[in-house]
């Protein structure tokens, strides 16, 4: 009974032990990522770590594996804080409409895709970009 119950503690410690090396890993990356960063706060989903933040006047998340690897990072950015490139998109291909402040970046292994906030008279529609300024509809909601 007794060599069982130092297997447990021996188990938890090792446990533990290897958590708080992930954590530090990835805590680390995100320094080196995002050394301005501000009001970073994290939470643990599973094998990935997800810290909300502020840099540069922008709120961001991100997602980091226990290995310190970013696979996503998400950003509510202002228009006149988008490339040239997606603006031109913006104002050519859906300029009859009125652009909503909030835009939102996804970065990751497929590239950044840029999610638009109109409106018109009668709508409301959220547009998607992708880093070749192809753009979609994805929704369209009637305002009340």
């Amino acid at each position: 009974m007794k060599n069982f119950q130092l297997l447990i503690i021996a188990l938890i410690t090792s446990i533990s032990v290897f958590a708080n090396e992930s954590e530090k890993t990835v805590k680390e990356a995100f320094k080196s990522d995002y050394a301005s960063a501000t009001n970073a706060a994290w939470n643990k989903d599973g094998d990935l770590y997800l810290v909300s933040f502020d840099v540069d006047g922008v709120k961001a998340k991100a997602t980091y594996t226990e290995g310190g690897e970013m696979v996503q990072l998400i950003q509510y950015i202002p228009e006149e804080h988008l490339p040239m490139y997606i603006r031109n998109v913006i104002k050519s291909s859906l300029g009859s409409k009125k652009t909503v402040n909030v835009v939102t970046t996804i970065s990751n292994k497929e590239g950044t895709s840029y999610f638009v906030r109109m409106e018109d008279a009668k709508n409301w529609y959220l547009y998607k970009i992708d880093s070749y300024g192809y753009s979609e509809r994805v929704e369209k909601f009637k305002k009340a």
